[in-house]
């Protein structure tokens, strides 16, 4: 497996992300190219809102130009969306084999690489259905939330 530099992926994403804006005949614009370069150094999952917070100083971009961004990174099959227990939704770039390990406590998200698994969810097939990108999520209890439900036993 090659390892690019983060200016290497930025500038396959900057291609790929034109191409996709020139074949949907919307405007290329450097608040968008600004939107994605945040996300590749981000290297992690994010909401929007952090995202968003992210951006605001630096760049002074809206967030209605973050949500649109963002959904047609996701439209053009950089991102991949996940929505998670309750009404949170991360996103990150799409490639990346790891598993979501999501603490149902505190909310915290872990990724891990388990490359048995990943390659094991990978190649599964269905019928009428192709797979473009395989995420999974396990919940539980992360071990900070797992200590504080311990209680004393009064036996």
């Amino acid at each position: 497996m090659d390892i690019i530099s983060n200016e290497e992926l930025k500038e396959q994403l900057h291609n790929q992300f034109e191409a996709f804006i020139k074949s949907r005949n919307k405007r290329q614009t450097q608040e968008r190219y600004k939107i994605l370069d945040k996300i590749v150094e981000r290297g992690s999952h994010f909401d929007i809102d952090d995202l968003y917070t992210d951006l605001e100083s630096p760049y002074h971009v809206s967030r209605a130009t973050v949500y649109n961004t963002v959904n047609l990174l996701c439209e053009s099959g950089i991102l991949n969306r996940s929505h998670l227990q309750g009404n949170q939704t991360l996103y990150e770039l799409s490639g990346t084999k790891h598993i979501h390990l999501i603490c149902s406590g505190c909310g915290e998200v872990m990724e891990i690489t388990d490359d048995t698994l990943s390659a094991h969810l990978g190649k599964m097939k269905f019928r009428r259905f192709k797979v473009l990108s395989v995420t999974a999520n396990f919940y539980g209890l992360c071990s900070q939330c797992r200590k504080k439900k311990k209680t004393p036993r009064n036996d």
